[in-house]
């Protein structure tokens, strides 16, 4: 191996590892976030819809790495029930990789991406249709099928735009995950020219005229080093050809040109402009997420009423009920008392919850809310039109309004549990896995408003330096 190209090869290993590092692995992740947040509002709607059974198991699942959700075949009859199984380990893998994961050169190795491909080849979002070859597409496209042939306007615009964002969210994620796979296939035969080859007395003339038995020599001086490491034959053969074959020049020519970054290096070393709205945009976008979440809460909130109300149905209630609406007198509010924990402090409180009231709230919410799931909605063109500083005090009343809703929410359904008569206990609704998912929402959405204020307050320090100009 000449020196010159040596030299050269450490250089560019260098660059694309800082590349891959600050610019390709910060895009995946941003990409892996909004690919979460598609398959969590997709696994509300149909949830909500009733297309899918609800994974029962759900909250018992551990994800302690990348796995990729069941792809095999299943019975038309189960459909709904393995839909629900796989669409929500899907989500559950991506909550993984967005929140826990840490995404480096190191941990995402050849066979970690091999696992990321093939998870995100789980539904192919482009082409969810009812007859594809793959039992996954071909399930969820039926149920697709179903929503985007029904009446409800509003779920088939959020539907139909989760599958576009989907589709585009793992176009892009596969596109650097390859380019990050030919940094490791490069970064794998680099460090066996500076572990392994040092140790070898290789000669030249022979390697040439045996270049098999010299990879083989490698090979076996690799598994003496670390037993544990997986060995790549096809790489050990590009290495060789790159060091001893009759076209090594050519081949060295070619390591480097695969080295080589996406952008010219000024244009790396530029601190890219974070579109701020387009991030504040991003947080209300994920909100929005907790319009289907609220919507199934509030059927279930109804159903236990009528539960509890028929409790009380007696005789002697259907007589007073009679007698109100002879003489047109106003039935008397519903409150439940509810025993209201603080989370930071265990201290409880009692509250008087009027329940048509908070009904009524919610419902009004759940309009809201929908209004800018999506950018072809009125409610998101409006809020386009609005200052940044508008949309961030709008998002964060929000979701101080919709913290305060889940602490009732959650006092709620604990009253419903406890309360019912021994008889209906087994008919009352339980709200945990849609309170968790509510919650998650909201936590996500935080995160994003979080970001964008800490880069305005950044920003706005910058510019009193006199780092930045007011332009800027």
């Amino acid at each position: 191996m000449s020196t010159d190209f040596e030299t050269a090869l450490t250089a560019a290993v260098q660059e694309k590892h800082t590349y891959c590092e600050n610019t390709l692995l910060p895009q995946i992740l941003e990409n892996y976030r909004g690919l979460h947040s598609c398959a969590s509002n997709l696994l509300s709607i149909l949830e909500k819809k009733g297309l899918i059974v609800p994974d029962p198991y759900r909250l018992d699942k551990k994800i302690p790495d990348i796995i990729v959700p069941d792809s095999g075949s299943f019975n038309e009859q189960e459909r709904a029930k393995e839909m629900g199984i796989r669409l929500s380990d899907f989500e559950r893998i991506l909550d993984f990789i967005s929140n826990t994961f840490k995404l480096s050169i190191k941990t995402l190795t050849m066979e970690r991406i091999k696992k990321l491909l093939a998870l995100n080849n789980t539904f192919v979002w482009g082409s969810l249709t009812p007859n594809h070859t793959k039992p996954n597409s071909q399930g969820l496209g039926v149920i697709i099928q179903n929503v985007l042939q029904g009446k409800d306007v509003l779920t088939k615009s959020m539907v139909t735009d989760i599958l576009s964002n989907a589709s585009k969210y793992t176009t892009k994620i596969n596109a650097c995950l390859k380019e990050v796979t030919d940094f490791q296939r490069e970064y794998y035969k680099y460090t066996i020219r500076q572990n392994i080859l040092p140790k070898l007395a290789i000669d030249s003339a022979q390697a040439e005229r045996n270049l098999d038995g010299t990879v083989q020599q490698i090979k076996k001086a690799m598994i003496t080093a670390d037993r544990k490491q997986v060995i790549y034959t096809e790489l050990v053969g590009e290495l060789v050809n790159e060091l001893y074959g009759p076209q090594k020049e050519a081949a060295q020519q070619a390591a480097l040109e695969r080295l080589k970054t996406a952008a010219p290096e000024a244009e790396q070393k530029k601190v890219p402009k974070v579109n701020t709205r387009a991030l504040i945009m991003d947080a209300v976008r994920i909100f929005s997420g907790i319009a289907p979440q609220l919507e199934t809460i509030n059927a279930k909130i109804i159903e236990n009423k009528n539960i509890l109300a028929s409790e009380h149905n007696t005789f002697w209630d259907k007589i007073k009920a009679a007698f109100r609406k002879a003489f047109n007198i106003a039935e008397k509010p519903v409150q439940y008392d509810l025993t209201i924990t603080d989370s930071v402090t265990q201290v409880q409180r009692h509250e008087l919850l009027d329940v048509q009231s908070f009904v009524d709230d919610i419902n009004r919410r759940i309009h809201l809310y929908a209004s800018f799931s999506s950018p072809d909605l009125p409610g998101y063109q409006k809020m386009l039109k609005v200052s940044e500083q508008d949309i961030c005090e709008f998002l964060a009343k929000h979701l101080t309004d919709c913290h305060r809703i889940m602490v009732r929410l959650t006092a709620l359904d604990t009253y419903f549990k406890t309360t019912a008569n021994p008889q209906n206990k087994p008919r009352i609704k339980g709200m945990k896995i849609e309170l968790t998912a509510l919650k998650n929402t909201l936590i996500k959405s935080n995160q994003y408003k979080a970001e964008y204020t800490s880069y305005i307050e950044e920003q706005r320090q910058m510019r009193q330096l006199g780092i930045l100009s007011d332009g800027e």
